[in-house]
């Protein structure tokens, strides 16, 4: 089989030992190749020494893709080789292209990288001609070029900076384009866990722009996070949380559990307790606590799970004619233990799909300040929308603290108190 192959395709050591990658392990697929043909070449020698004129003239037709270390014998049985053929697979610059380890090596230095993978794209015409030749050969026991280049780039990438390979959550990506021999970067985004806490009001939780590109808050979190994007020299940054309050609201307490997500980092490590004594001297407005890296799929979990945390509110809240304490205790009961329904609010409808939603509330607490005035505390399920459950939303939600009260009530401050941590 060894010499068909090379009868019809001249393949230097290592892409013929790939070729059987799965058989002798331990070995390199040069190692593997070199094995094969000097197999090949003792078998033929020795037929040719005892007289066989067919195996001269096999010896000549793969004399052209033999390594130097052949032509000895050669030489003696006089087959000269006038002119070597190129690799008809790698062109003879596979050397060259896991040479290009060096290039991988100063950009996971340069990156400060805690961890890589290698990723290796092949051209068109590479991948076809390598295809071609395990279809052709009907070859099930070979390996890509692909995966060699990838494992041994990263073997020496390795061994030269010490830096792990991890191929589960890799700091950094290095590129491998074939034949070109590109090599690049791409720094994976860095996701850190932390909480916020919004101590004004008027605040967006990430950038909101209108459709002229105007913001229509001066300020977000997502604005007072930037200090961690620039320690970390990021491309951009992202605010993953969990829900997000009302503009008008604030988000008080141990704060909102939220994933700060930088993208393309050319610094992948820093001190997160400087960054954070640096967030909370520059952010008037808001307070952080960044607990360190997570995966994606803890962001996946903290999305997914919000609907089901519970969240404390505070509310301050006005009615169109005074109030009976007694009617205070009774709608405490009322709205305490008891599922709400609820319509998507008209305020949202425009962004929302319009849709009842039936969110639990679990206790009910009522302050008089004034005949008109109330403070009121609710423990409920992420999701419920705490204004509407105080107005009523023209009967969109049922039960409403309206409702029970027989009165026109309005949320005029709205505070979050507390979110269930995971």
């Amino acid at each position: 089989m060894v010499y068909r192959i090379l009868e019809k395709t001249p393949l230097c050591p290592s892409c013929l030992g790939r070729l059987f990658a799965s058989r002798l392990r331990g070995y390199s697929n040069r190692e593997r190749g070199l094995a094969l043909m000097r197999s090949l070449v003792m078998e033929l020698e020795h037929r040719v020494e005892e007289g066989d004129g067919e195996a001269r003239l096999m010896l000549e037709r793969i004399a052209p893709s033999l390594p130097q270390e052949f032509y000895q014998s050669l030489d003696r049985l006089g087959i000269k080789v006038e002119e070597r053929a190129p690799c008809w697979l790698c062109g003879g610059r596979l050397e060259d292209w896991l040479g290009l380890h060096r290039r991988a090596a100063e950009l996971v230095r340069s990156l400060r990288a805690e961890s890589f993978v290698v990723g290796v794209v092949l051209s068109k015409a590479l991948s076809q001609r390598e295809d071609e030749l395990l279809r052709t050969n009907m070859v099930t026991t070979g390996e890509s070029i692909r995966q060699e280049v990838k494992r041994e780039i990263g073997k020496r990438v390795m061994a030269e900076t010490g830096v792990p390979v991890d191929f589960e959550r890799p700091g950094v990506t290095i590129m491998v384009t074939l034949p070109q021999g590109i090599v690049y970067a791409r720094p994976n985004p860095i996701l850190v866990k932390g909480r916020y806490l919004k101590t004004g009001r008027n605040i967006s939780q990430t950038r909101w722009t209108t459709r002229r590109g105007e913001r229509r808050f001066e300020l977000s979190v997502q604005d007072m996070l930037e200090p961690l994007r620039e320690a970390l020299d990021g491309a951009e940054l992202v605010l993953h949380a969990s829900g997000r309050e009302d503009t008008d609201a604030r988000m008080l307490g141990d704060g909102r559990p939220m994933v700060v997500e930088v993208k393309e980092p050319r610094r992948r490590r820093t001190s997160l307790p400087v960054v954070e004594t640096l967030l909370n001297t520059r952010a008037k407005w808001g307070w952080f606590t960044l607990e360190g890296p997570v995966t994606r799929d803890y962001v996946r979990e903290l999305k997914t799970s919000d609907q089901h945390r519970r969240k404390a509110y505070r509310a301050l809240v006005t009615s169109d004619k005074p109030l009976d304490p007694g009617m205070l205790e009774e709608a405490e009961k009322s709205l305490s233990g008891v599922e709400i329904r609820q319509r998507t609010p008209q305020r949202v409808s425009h962004r929302r799909a319009d849709v009842v939603r039936v969110k639990r509330l679990y206790e009910t607490r009522l302050v008089q300040l004034a005949p008109r005035l109330l403070q009121a505390y609710f423990l409920a399920e992420g999701g419920l929308y705490i204004k509407e459950l105080i107005s009523g939303d023209d009967g969109r939600t049922q039960p409403s603290l309206s409702s029970v009260l027989g009165a026109r009530l309005r949320c005029v401050e709205l505070d979050v108190l507390w979110v269930e941590s995971s």
